[in-house]
């Protein structure tokens, strides 16, 4: 579980591109090599995902290619995808010329006392001639290693065996355009996944929200769904400021079997006075999502916002004016809306169920 402080949005760099599953490396280029030298001759970099408290552990090893026995620094970095650098201090290695070092592993723990960007993470090893850390004019990277996109860090992952109130809240409000309300009865835990309940003749649905605590910037966001059949409802997963208007994310997945899901953005500023999304497209799945799971994700970066489904972009958009600012809840949730042609209530005599196979940020 992570609480404290949220990573600002000043915090991350703009416009990255990112490349995945690439080695980036050099060695030494100079006229000193012949006397102090280096070169890394293997580099197992972290990969897989990992929760707050776990640690992402790489490795290296690495020769003396000089003349003189010397004592390295080795030193490992892992970096965010909005270009946020963490740093794990480097170690000294003492090694006579032509020796192999041992096997030097560097560890990065996810913190548990802050927000992390969630996604994936790059791992840069490197050798150095002198102590990286000390302020030296020119410390001097003998060789380095790099791997986009190693590995996979997260802020939580909610596998639903209980309804955790230190994350969630269940609100008691009424659905955008009022047809009926979001009620805490509606949102239930039963065989390890969480339930959104449309109870039989009525408008309602159920809805569940992060706590205060837990309002997120950049990062990808994800669960696997499976929605009911009943025309007129949509299921949604989305990140929302918490005013009216204000900055949003949204997956819509229609109720209805015709396939459709839809990837909304709104924008606090612009929104609240045109009361309409500023980007909004529609797709057809190749699916039918009430037959089994599917995962539906987010990934909000400072260079784009890209819409998932099972591991595919389906939509993306770069950085732009239209893009949030402010921090959001992770929210989903089953409602009616109150949408022009969309007014096809038809009372059945069973509850339907929206089911949440686990929600990871």
């Amino acid at each position: 579980m992570v609480v404290g402080m949220m990573l600002t949005m000043g915090s991350c760099l703009k416009d990255l591109e990112f490349m995945d599953d690439i080695d980036s490396f050099d060695n030494q280029k100079n006229t000193d090599i012949l006397r102090v030298g280096a070169n890394i001759i293997s580099f197992v970099p972290a990969s897989g995902a990992y929760y707050p408290g776990d640690s992402a552990t790489s490795e290296l090893t690495f020769r003396n290619i000089g003349i003189e026995t010397w004592t390295f620094w080795v030193g490992c970095s892992v970096q965010d995808k909005c270009g946020v650098w963490y740093d794990i201090p480097s170690n000294p290695v003492t090694l006579r010329p032509g020796q192999t070092s041992p096997v030097q592993r560097k560890s990065w723990k996810v913190p548990t006392d802050s927000k992390i960007t969630s996604g994936s993470y790059s791992i840069r090893m490197a050798v150095w001639k002198y102590q990286p850390e000390k302020d030296l004019a020119i410390p001097f990277r003998l060789s380095w290693r790099e791997r986009k996109s190693a590995f996979l860090a997260y802020n939580f992952i909610d596998n639903f065996t209980f309804f955790n109130s230190s994350v969630w809240t269940k609100p008691n409000h009424k659905t955008p355009g009022g047809l009926g309300w979001f009620r805490p009865e509606n949102v239930s835990i039963a065989d390890g996944q969480l339930a959104l309940r449309f109870p039989a003749n009525t408008r309602h649905g159920g809805e569940i929200q992060s706590q205060n605590s837990h309002l997120y910037t950049y990062g990808t966001f994800r669960a696997k769904i499976m929605c009911p059949i009943l025309p007129g409802t949509i299921t949604t997963l989305f990140s929302y400021q918490g005013v009216d208007f204000g900055d949003e994310i949204d997956i819509e997945i229609w109720n209805d079997g015709s396939k459709k899901v839809g990837f909304t953005l709104w924008k606090l500023e612009i929104s609240s006075i045109t009361k309409e999304p500023v980007y909004n497209h529609t797709i057809l799945l190749d699916f039918d999502p009430s037959s089994g799971f599917h995962e539906y994700r987010i990934d909000f970066f400072p260079d784009r916002i890209s819409w998932y489904i099972d591991g595919i972009v389906k939509d993306k958009i770069y950085a732009n004016e239209i893009f949030p600012t402010h921090a959001m809840y992770l929210m989903a949730n089953i409602w009616w809306p109150n949408w022009a042609g969309w007014d096809i209530y038809k009372p059945v005599s069973t509850d339907r169920f929206a089911y949440f196979d686990g929600i990871q940020h």
